[in-house]
């Protein structure tokens, strides 16, 4: 910029400057690491917050939330834990600036004549980054690959794009039992550093996992968008 405040974090990123028209989003509080399946993350569907989530670092797993619950895919679901639902999650809740509360002591900017609209605060430790925008269209599967120089332990997506469920039927005397997955889901490989998202329905007499071949894509009526983003510190 060529006049006005800038003001850089300690790894030298920008995180405001007086160019800025409207606040931007951070995290006062760190990522939060949760070990088991079906994790609840305590967040309400319909807020101003974003949540990210991921499996935990350097862990493979399928990212999928049950807004019904609450939670992340898991709990007391076999078939969804053999699915491949992550076994732990890491997730992060980002918040407008104006909705973090002023620190202690440190810095404060407030919009031109109005009372408590926060612009900038110094009571921020994580900013994000917006590595890709996108949309699931169910016609086929979309597949992410980690940028050079990005830690792809610090890369999320909004689960609450990817709320797909399995069900398990037991079947009857002529019908045997059966898996069924419906919805959408992401898959992080922590070995090719790669996330594979899919909308779709899926079928199986057998076990039923994330990479099963039985999958029938809905269309664009099953159109999901989501975020993938980077973590900052």
């Amino acid at each position: 910029m060529t006049n006005g405040v800038e003001v850089l974090n300690g790894a030298g990123r920008t995180v405001f400057n007086t160019e800025q028209l409207n606040p931007n989003y951070y995290s006062s509080v760190g990522p939060v690491s949760a070990t088991g399946y079906g994790v609840n993350p305590s967040y309400t569907i319909g807020s101003n917050t974003v949540l990210l989530g991921r499996p935990l670092d350097n862990q493979s797993g399928v990212i999928m939330y049950n807004i019904t619950q609450g939670r992340f895919s898991g709990h007391q679901n076999t078939s969804e834990q053999s699915f491949g639902a992550a076994n732990g999650v890491k997730y992060i809740k980002f918040d407008s600036q104006r909705a973090i509360a002023r620190a202690g002591s440190g810095t404060a900017i407030e919009v031109l004549n109005l009372v408590n609209e926060i612009l900038f605060t110094s009571n921020i430790v994580h900013g994000l980054n917006i590595i890709s925008v996108g949309s699931l269209s169910g016609t086929s599967d979309v597949v992410f690959t980690c940028p050079s120089g990005v830690n792809f332990n610090n890369v999320y997506v909004t689960p609450t794009s990817f709320t797909g469920e399995v069900t398990f039927s037991a079947g009857g005397e002529f019908v045997p039992s059966f898996n069924l997955f419906f919805g959408s889901f992401a898959y992080f490989n922590n070995t090719a550093k790669t996330i594979t998202m899919r909308s779709a329905f899926m079928l199986s007499a057998g076990g039923l996992t994330w990479d099963s071949s039985t999958s029938y894509y809905g269309g664009i009526n099953a159109r999901k968008d989501y975020l993938i983003v980077e973590v900052k510190s």
